[in-house]
């Protein structure tokens, strides 16, 4: 399968941006989706990763969400997470995408906010089955939110 990939350029809002660094093929046999990976730099440097999967199947549905973002601590705190979300969007519509999922461990607060931050709304809080990477690496529920493009 060819995806075609755009070229955003540098996503700029200011003091931020957001710089793509590599992007992913779709492995449909693996459940892999083409994703953009970008990362977060603030005054030219670099302060942590979002990523943007295009497509929608079962696994981003439930688990992992079309949406990755991670702050380095230094950094955290101050809305980045949903910056780099906000610059992301366009792309996303780009691709025709007219719903988002945003995927996180019930714990981590800082998802969540986040996601509220972002107008995001939880479906709902789901167990994790095992045999799931999620699973696998300890987590038992996932919250699984919506963001409307």
């Amino acid at each position: 399968m060819v995806f075609d990939f755009f070229d955003p350029g540098i996503l700029d809002a200011g003091d931020f941006e957001l710089a793509l660094f590599a992007t992913v093929e779709p492995s449909p046999e693996r459940g892999i989706v083409p994703a953009y990976n970008f990362r977060m730099r603030v005054d030219g440097e670099a302060m942590g990763q979002v990523n943007l999967r295009i497509g929608t199947t079962e696994l981003i549905r439930q688990y992992a969400g079309n949406l990755g973002y991670r702050v380095d601590p230094p950094f955290r705190g101050r809305r980045f997470a949903a910056r780099a979300v906000t610059l992301l969007l366009p792309l996303a519509r780009h691709h025709g995408m007219t719903e988002l999922w945003i995927c996180c461990n019930p714990d981590n607060t800082a998802s969540r906010k986040t996601c509220d931050l972002l107008g995001a709304e939880l479906i709902e809080t789901i167990a994790v089955p095992p045999g799931n990477y999620l699973y696998d690496r300890g987590d038992r529920w996932n919250c699984r939110y919506r963001l409307r493009l």
